[in-house]
Order: structure tokens, then sequence, then C-alpha cells
């Protein structure tokens, strides 16, 4: 599989939804040549990536599943501090506006965000921020930082698409790329309801009162 470069994003920011969007390119293989066409890896995208199944406590499920398809191509990473081993390859550093947005998708398919706080988490990103603006000063000629706010609008942004593919050389498929960017949009929806419709469950208030036993 040919290597195409680095993605850098924060947790909770959708990084392997871009690697799905830009996987529709011919360009970026299937090492086991099942989906070689936009049309055949969009239908896998939709059928197999992003299909019903997939709601928050299964998210992380679905994510490990089918990313051996992706790796080695496009790496993906939330390490910007090693970003001086990664100037001889396009890199895409993700950032964003509002960081809240990742923060609730991240609270949302991993409860317990990987043993940290929220309050961690938006210190954390803080720190990110701030090395974002130091790096992005280097003017380092691979690199590209792109605001990821749009990756959690339900219609993918044009803008935001074009600077994805053009970061590593890809073709703009955008008529495809918009149809993997509406399942996996409606894929979230659809886990953020049944998110909120868990806590109202009767298996929920069940684990609620054995721990309310625990906390007596």
């Amino acid at each position: 599989m040919t290597f195409h470069g680095n993605i850098i994003f924060p947790e909770g920011a959708g990084g392997n939804h871009l690697r799905w969007l830009l996987f529709l390119d011919p360009k970026y293989t299937d090492p086991f040549n099942n989906y070689l066409t936009p049309e055949d890896k969009l239908l896998f995208i939709q059928q197999q990536v992003y299909p019903k199944e997939r709601t928050w406590n299964t998210w992380l499920q679905y994510e490990w599943r089918h990313r051996h398809m992706l790796d080695g191509g496009i790496n993906l990473s939330h390490n910007y501090q090693d970003w001086q081993s990664l100037t001889n390859h396009p890199t895409l550093f993700i950032t964003f506006a509002d960081y809240q947005l990742p923060i609730t998708h991240y609270f949302h398919i991993n409860l317990g965000m990987n043993s940290t706080t929220p309050d961690q988490i938006k210190t954390k990103f803080l720190l990110r921020d701030n090395a974002m603006q130091d790096i992005k000063q280097r003017q380092t000629p691979l690199f590209n930082f792109v605001n990821g706010d749009t990756v959690f609008d339900s219609v993918l942004d044009r803008n935001f698409y074009q600077q994805l593919t053009a970061t590593f050389g890809f073709s703009n498929l955008y008529d495809y790329a918009a149809k993997a960017h509406a399942a996996y949009s409606q894929c979230r929806k659809r886990s953020a309801q049944d998110f909120c419709d868990y806590f109202n469950s009767t298996e929920f208030r069940y684990y609620q009162q054995r721990l309310m036993q625990i906390s007596r």
C-alpha cells in the first residue's frame, strides 16, 4: 500500500472518518483488492462502516473492525508533540474553533473518556491549540492546518473536503464523499439518540440501583 501522509487530530474529532472520505479515491488502495472503485467503496462504507448497528456503545468496535484497511495508507495520531518527525510527509493538522464539538462526541462514544475527565480534556485541548499556533508559524511546506468544526455538520463542507483532498494530492470526489459523510452524520445522530434513550432504560436503572447500594 502506498503511504500518503499523516492526519494529526484531537480525540473525538472523527479522524478515522476523514480517512474513509479519502479512501474513496482509487489512489488509496484497499490492501485486499475487494473495493477498487469509488462506487464500490461508497457502498462498503454505507453498509459496513456506518450501519444501523453502529451506536454509542459499539462505536469503537466498528472503528477498529475495519481500520486495518486504512492503516498504512495514511497514519492517524493524536500526538502532535512529535511533529518534527513528520516534516518529510504531507501532514494534515485538524484544529477547532469550538473544541466542545469533539469533546461532546468523545463523551458520547467513550463515556469514561479513557479515564479522563471533561475538564482534563479541555485543558489538554487548550494546550494543543497553543501548540498548533507554534507549529503553524514554522511554515513547514508539507504541513496543512484545517479547521475541523464542519466535520460535525450534516452536510460535507466543500471547502473543508477540498483542503482535505488537496493535502494528499487526491482527486475531488465530492459527490461520493458527500454521501459517505451523510452516512456518518446519520450514524452519529442515531447513536446520540440511543445514548439518550439508554439512560431511561430498564437496564440502566438496574445498574443505577446496584451502584447506589455500593455507595451507601
